[in-house]
């Protein structure tokens, strides 16, 4: 790992920092999904939901490389379906890296930071959900240990 990433929580300071990032995840989202469902509009919202939501029950973690945003992970804290040991799991719900920066060591560091806060939070599992189409991601979350468990579907209704 590039020894000159750090990996730390973010704050309400942070959030005009993240946001650009934020929106150009979602860009890339929307590159990858078959039909206009994502809506690039909440970028703000979903990035203050994380930074300034319950500590107890979300977080954000932001990676610098050499001093400049390079990474964001945002997670929280789940119940698991009845049918699990655990009643509690920790769920990423965002991780990306800017493009400009992947390849790095940033997705593993902020994998592994997350990884680290889950368990100092005593749990056990942690998940993700990552689209099929994203090849990539869904390379690198195997390599990170990820094994796919479920598989999530949509139809128009």
């Amino acid at each position: 790992m590039n020894s000159n990433i750090t990996v730390r929580p973010a704050t309400a300071a942070d959030f005009d920092t993240i946001l650009p990032l934020m929106q150009e995840f979602l860009d890339h989202q929307q590159e990858l999904t078959p039909e206009d469902m994502i809506d690039k509009e909440h970028a703000g919202k979903i990035v203050s939901k994380y930074i300034n939501g319950d500590p107890g029950k979300v977080f954000t973690l932001i990676a610098e490389l050499e001093g400049e945003l390079s990474g964001c992970c945002m997670a929280s804290l789940e119940e698991t379906i009845e049918i699990l040991k655990d009643d509690i799991f920790g769920e990423i719900k965002y991780l990306f890296t800017a493009e400009k920066y992947r390849s790095r060591g940033i997705g593993k560091a902020l994998v592994e930071a997350a990884a680290a806060e889950f368990k100092r939070r005593g749990l056990k599992l942690m998940s993700l959900d990552v689209l099929v189409s994203n090849e990539g991601a869904v390379a690198f979350y195997r390599r990170a240990g990820f094994v796919p468990v479920t598989c999530s579907m949509y139809r128009e209704v």
